[in-house]
């Protein structure tokens, strides 16, 4: 279920001036959305990645700050932090695709 957050104090501003709030499933969301840059084709691609890989392992490498914190800005730390290392994705039906889109996202 989608929900609207918003950042504190340090939240930015849209082009009308007005607070800008993060729009969408926090868990799957890429780092440029959580970062309140725009979408694109590639933030979609890296929404599907984060969906894939959370079916085929039944958990994502920072699960757990979304659980702990309401901030936009800590949940983008912590994605930077979980996902900029190489990975072992082993052996199911996904996992090469899922390998691919780690590499073209985070190990550039």
């Amino acid at each position: 279920m989608s929900q609207d957050f918003g950042d504190s104090p340090g939240q930015r501003q849209s082009a009308t001036g007005h607070p800008r709030k993060f729009t969408g499933t926090p868990l799957y969301a890429a780092l440029c959305v959580l970062d309140y840059k725009p979408h694109s084709v590639s933030s979609d691609l890296e929404a599907l990645y984060y969906s894939l890989r959370h079916i085929s392992y039944g958990t994502l490498p920072d699960e757990g700050i979304f659980q702990h914190s309401s901030s936009v800005t800590d949940w983008a730390l912590a994605r930077r932090g979980a996902y900029t290392q190489k990975q072992d994705f082993g052996s199911n039906e996904f996992a090469e695709m899922i390998s691919s889109l780690h590499k073209l996202f985070w190990l550039q």
